[in-house]
C-alpha cells in the first residue's frame, strides 16, 4: 500500500529511514541525521541534506508522527512503531512475516512497510 498522507504527503523510503533511525538513535537533529544518512564531503553538502531531511520531518511532524523539543525530534510511540507481523492464509498457515513499521498520520489511513535488519553474524 503507497501511503498518501492527507492526500499531499506520501510516506516515501527516506520518510521511513528516518523514522527508524530517530527509533535507534531514541531522538536526535537533523544534522545528527545529515550525517549519519549521507556522509557529507562539506558544509554545503550537510547544510542541503539537513534542509532537505528538516523538509521531510517536519511534514511528519504536523501529522503527529513526531513530536520537537527545540532541535530534537522524536517518534510519536503512539503513532509509529514496529510491530511482528504474522501472514495468515485462507488454507491455516501462518507465515511469519518479520517486523513491520506502523505509521498512523493523523487524519489518514494506516500505513505499514515490512523492515528487515542485517543480521549480526558477530
Amino acid at each position: 500500500m503507497e501511503g498518501n498522507v492527507g492526500g499531499d504527503m506520501k510516506i516515501t523510503e527516506l520518510d521511513t529511514d528516518l523514522l527508524l533511525l530517530l527509533m535507534e538513535m531514541k531522538g536526535g537533529t537533523t544534522t545528527a541525521l545529515a550525517k549519519l544518512l549521507y556522509n557529507p564531503e562539506d558544509d554545503y553538502e550537510l547544510r542541503k541534506q539537513d534542509n532537505k531531511i528538516r523538509y521531510r520531518l517536519e511534514r511528519m511532524r504536523k501529522k503527529k508522527l513526531l513530536t520537537k523539543n527545540g532541535v530534537d525530534y522524536c517518534i510519536n510511540p503512539e503513532r509509529v512503531f514496529l510491530t511482528p507481523a504474522t501472514l495468515e492464509l485462507d488454507i491455516g498457515v501462518k507465515v511469519p512475516m518479520g517486523m513491520m513499521l506502523v505509521v498512523y498520520p493523523k487524519d489518514d489511513e494506516l500505513l505499514m512497510r515490512q523492515v528487515s535488519f542485517p543480521k549480526n553474524n558477530g
